[in-house]
C-alpha cells in the first residue's frame, strides 16, 4: 500500500503584487519589489540590508536548498544566497507579506545540512533545540504553528504557511544524505514541493538598488528542459499514442527527475503504442479507476505476477479540437505517482516549436512554462488543469513515474472549466483520443440520513471484518464522533488518497476519524450506526439503489432487516461479496473482507420509500485510512462510480447534480500544427462574433485595447474556422461596429 506524502494541492500560477511597505516599529523598513520577486529589508547584522527573492517555481526542499546556495547576488556583490532565515517576528512578518503562501524557508533539523542541525526529537525541547538556520544564525526566534513540529513520518524541512507560521515537512533526502548521522537518525524521507524564498546577506549599510529581476531565475527549476525541445520516444498515429517505458534505472524522486531520466535516453527502453492513456499495473492498482470507468491496459513491459516498480513513461500523440469547439478544456490526470504534461504545436517542420500554456490547476500546479505538473509521489494525483485551445491540432507529451507501490496513469478531457466549476455541475470526462460524445444528464439525492451518524473507533489489530464486528460487541470504543456525512478520512479532502471521490468534496463534508490518525495511525477499526430515509426520485413506488464503499482498508455495509441482491468490485480485485457477517440472516454488502487495499465496490438493493437503520464497518492497517459511503438511484454494478449520480450518505438535503455535456478529442496524424482560427477570434471558440468584442473591450486580446486588435476583429466579424460562416444580419454588424467605435473612443480618451 502506498504511503502518501504531502503535495502542493492547489496552486494558481500568478505573480504576487508588489511588496507592502511595513512599519513594524522594531527597525526601519523600506522595501522594493517587482514582478520578478526581489525585495529588500533592513534585517542584517548591525541593521544592514538583506535582499530577498520570492520564487513561485515549485521545488522539493532538497532542490530548493541547493538552488538557493548557488543563486548569485542580484546586487552584483560577492557571495551567493541561502533559503530565507527568520531572525525576528518583524522579519518573519515582512517576508510573509512579500512572499505569502506555502513556502520553504532555510530551517532544518537534518544532520549535516545546516551548522548544528540534529534530530530535534532526540532533544529536550523539539521546538527550540535541534533546528538550525541555513546560514548558521542562532535559532533564537520560533514561530511554529500549533502542534508543530510533529515529525510526521519523518520531517526535517522548515516550511512557512500562509499565516506566517511554520510547519515541518518532508525534506526529500535519501537515507544518510547529505551526511551519515552518528546517532543513526538520517533516514530517508518523503517529500513535498512548494515555492520558496532566497535571502542574500549583503552587509550593505544603505538600501541596495535592485535590478528589474535576476536573469530568468525560474528556467533551471522547470520540470521540462529549456530551451523548448521534444522528448525522445515514438510519436503517435491517427489511431494510437506512442509510448516509451524506461526501466532498469532505479526509482526517481519526482516529476522533474522523471523527465530528466526520459530525456537522457538511458535505461532499458520499451517502445510501443496504446489506444488510450489508461494504463496500470494490474498487480497493485486494481482499486484505482481514475475519472473514466472501463478496462485499463497493462504497461507495455508488464510481466504477469510481477509488480511494475521503478518505471518511467513518456506518451505522445496528436489530437484535434474540431471547428466550432474551441475554448476552455479541462485535462484530468490521474497518476500513481506524479506526472508532468504539456501541449505543443509546430505549424510547419521548419517553424519554431510552440507550447500552449495551462492557465490554472487544481491538485497540482502550472509550471513556469505552462506545463501541468504533480511533482511528488502520491497514490493518486487527481489533477485538473484548464487550457484555452482554438480549433486546430495539437501534440501532447505526458510523462509519469513510479516510485514504489502501485502504478497507473489516465488522461481524460472535458470541455469547460472544471478547475473552477459551476456549483453542482460535474464533468463527464472522456479519455483523450476518444471522439465519442456524452449528453447532459443529472440526478437527485436518493437517500438522506435522519440525524447524524455515530462513528466509533477502536484501537488495536483485527484479523478481518468479521473479527472487527465480533469484537465491537464487547469492547468500549477508543474514540467516538457524530457526523452528518459518512465520509471519513485521516485528514481533509487534500489528504484523501487513491481516487476516492471524497477528494472532490468541500472540506465541510469530509470528517476526520475520531481516533488520532496522524501520522497514519495503524491498526484500528470503525463502526458506524445511523438511520436514513429512501427518497422518491422518480415518482414511482420503490427505489433500486446502488451503494458504493470507497475505503482503505476493508469495509462492509448492512441495512438492518434487508438483503443486498448484487455486488460488484468493477476492477475485480476488491473481493466484493454478499455475506451474513453477524448471524442476523441479512445479506451484507462487504468488500475486501480479509485483505488490505483500496476498496472501490458497489452493492445493489431495492427498497420501498421509508426509513431504515444501517451500520458500516471499516478495518485499517498501516498507511492511508478512509471510509466513504455513497448512494445512487439505479443499478451501477456494471458501470461503477458516476460523479453526477452518486451522493455521499448525508443528513443534509443535497442539491441535484448536473453532468455537463462533452465531446471527446480525437487522435489525428501528427505533428500538431496548432490553431487554425482566424484573426479576431479572441476567445478561441472558432468564430468571430460579439463575444470576441467583449474580450477585446475587457483587455483580453493579444494587444489589450489596441486599435490594431479592434481592426482585426472588425475585418473578421462573422468568420468561422475553417470556413466563413453564415453572413450576419446587417443590423447586427452595424450595432457591433458602432459599439466598437464608441468603446475605442472611450479607450483613446482614457489613454490621453
Amino acid at each position: 500500500m502506498l504511503l502518501r506524502h504531502s503535495e502542493l494541492r492547489n496552486r494558481k500560477r500568478t505573480q504576487v503584487a508588489a511588496a507592502v511597505t511595513l512599519g513594524l516599529g522594531l527597525c526601519g523598513l523600506v522595501d522594493q519589489a517587482d514582478a520578478g520577486g526581489l525585495f529588500s529589508g533592513q534585517f542584517g547584522t548591525g541593521n544592514t540590508w538583506n535582499v530577498y527573492e520570492r520564487i513561485e517555481a515549485v521545488l522539493t526542499f532538497e532542490e530548493a536548498w541547493q538552488y538557493a546556495l548557488k543563486a548569485p547576488n542580484p546586487t552584483g556583490g560577492p557571495g551567493t544566497g541561502h533559503l530565507v532565515v527568520m531572525g525576528s517576528a518583524a522579519e518573519n512578518a515582512f517576508v510573509n507579506a512579500n512572499a505569502p503562501g506555502d513556502r520553504w524557508i532555510g530551517l532544518t533539523d537534518r544532520f549535516g545540512l545546516a551548522p548544528g542541525a540534529t534530530e530535534s526529537n532526540d532533544t529536550a525541547d523539539k521546538l527550540t533545540m535541534g533546528w538550525a538556520w541555513a546560514n548558521g544564525e542562532p535559532f533564537t526566534y520560533q514561530n511554529w504553528n500549533p502542534g508543530e513540529p510533529n515529525d510526521a513520518g519523518g520531517e526535517d524541512a522548515g516550511q512557512m504557511v500562509s499565516n506566517g507560521g511554520w510547519n515541518d515537512n518532508g525534506s526529500g533526502y535519501d537515507a544518510d544524505q547529505p551526511a551519515v548521522d552518528p546517532n543513526g537518525r538520517s533516514d530517508g524521507e518523503g517529500q513535498a514541493a512548494f515555492g520558496y524564498a532566497i535571502e542574500w546577506d549583503t552587509n550593505l549599510a544603505t538600501q541596495p538598488s535592485l535590478p528589474p529581476s535576476r536573469p530568468n531565475p525560474h528556467a533551471l527549476t522547470r520540470v521540462f528542459p529549456s530551451p523548448l525541445t521534444r522528448l525522445p520516444g515514438p510519436n503517435g498515429t491517427a489511431s494510437a499514442f506512442g509510448v516509451r517505458e524506461v526501466r532498469d534505472v532505479g526509482g526517481v524522486k519526482n516529476a522533474r527527475a522523471g523527465v530528466a531520466q526520459i530525456a537522457s535516453g538511458v535505461g532499458t527502453l520499451v517502445d510501443g503504442t496504446a489506444p488510450r492513456i489508461d494504463l496500470r499495473d494490474p498487480e497493485t492498482n486494481g482499486g484505482n479507476t481514475g475519472a473514466v470507468t472501463g478496462t485499463e491496459l497493462p504497461f507495455l513491459s508488464h510481466v504477469a505476477g510481477v509488480e511494475d516498480n521503478d518505471v518511467q513513461t513518456v506518451i505522445k500523440g496528436t489530437f484535434q479540437v474540431p471547428a466550432g469547439q474551441g475554448g476552455l478544456y479541462t485535462f484530468n490526470a490521474h497518476s500513481d505517482d506524479g506526472f508532468a504534461m504539456r501541449i505543443l504545436s509546430q505549424s510547419t517542420p521548419s517553424s519554431p516549436l510552440v507550447q500552449h500554456k495551462f492557465a490554472d490547476a487544481k491538485n497540482g500546479y502550472v509550471d513556469e512554462d505552462g506545463s501541468l505538473v504533480y511533482m511528488t509521489p502520491t497514490g493518486d494525483s487527481n489533477t485538473q488543469g484548464i487550457i484555452n485551445l482554438a480549433p486546430g491540432t495539437y501534440d501532447v507529451e505526458f510523462t509519469s513515474y513510479e516510485n514504489g507501490g502501485g502504478a497507473y496513469w489516465e488522461l481524460s478531457t472535458a470541455r469547460g472549466d472544471f478547475v473552477n466549476p459551476t456549483p453542482n455541475v460535474s464533468a463527464q470526462y472522456i479519455l483523450l483520443g476518444d471522439p465519442s460524445s456524452k449528453a447532459q444528464s443529472g440526478a437527485s439525492q436518493p437517500v438522506r440520513m435522519v440525524g447524524n451518524a455515530t462513528v466509533d473507533n477502536y484501537s488495536g489489530a483485527t484479523a478481518d471484518i468479521p473479527d472487527a464486528i465480533a469484537q465491537s460487541q464487547f469492547i468500549t470504543p477508543s474514540a467516538t464522533g457524530s457526523f452528518n456525512e459518512v465520509i471519513l478520512s485521516d485528514g481533509g479532502p487534500a489528504d484523501i488518497c487513491c481516487g476516492r471521490p471524497g477528494a472532490n468534496l468541500p472540506a465541510a463534508q469530509v470528517n476526520k476519524f475520531p481516533i488520532v490518525t496522524n501520522p497514519d495511525f495503524p491498526d484500528f477499526w470503525t463502526k458506524v450506526n445511523g438511520t436514513f430515509e429512501v427518497l422518491n426520485t422518480d415518482g414511482l413506488p420503490g427505489e433500486t439503489l446502488t451503494f458504493s464503499l470507497q475505503s482503505d482498508d476493508n469495509s462492509a455495509f448492512h441495512i438492518i432487516g434487508q438483503d443486498f441482491t448484487g455486488v460488484s468490485d468493477f476492477n475485480g480485485d476488491d473481493d466484493a461479496t454478499l455475506t451474513d457477517l453477524d448471524g442476523s440472516g441479512d445479506l451484507w454488502f462487504s468488500a475486501d473482507i480479509g485483505n488490505t487495499g483500496n476498496v472501490n465496490s458497489f452493492g445493489k438493493i431495492t427498497l420501498p420509500e421509508g426509513t431504515y437503520s444501517f451500520e458500516a464497518f471499516h478495518r485499517q492497517g498501516t498507511g492511508d485510512a478512509g471510509l466513504e459511503v455513497w448512494a445512487a438511484a439505479g443499478d451501477y454494478l456494471a458501470t461503477g462510480f458516476d460523479a453526477a449520480k452518486f451522493f455521499p450518505l448525508s443528513a443534509e438535503s443535497l442539491p441535484g447534480n448536473t453532468l455537463a455535456a462533452n465531446t471527446g478529442l480525437a487522435l489525428v496524424a501528427g505533428p500538431g500544427a496548432g490553431p487554425t482560427t482566424v484573426g479576431g477570434d479572441f476567445n478561441l471558440d472558432g468564430k468571430v462574433d460579439g463575444a470576441d468584442f467583449l474580450v477585446w473591450q475587457r483587455g483580453g486580446s493579444p494587444n489589450p485595447l489596441s486599435p490594431a486588435d479592434l481592426a482585426t476583429w472588425k475585418g473578421s466579424y462573422g468568420s468561422a474556422t475553417p470556413v466563413v460562416g453564415a453572413v450576419p444580419e446587417p443590423a447586427s454588424i452595424g450595432l457591433a461596429l458602432a459599439a466598437a467605435g464608441l468603446v475605442a473612443g472611450c479607450a483613446r480618451r482614457r489613454r490621453s
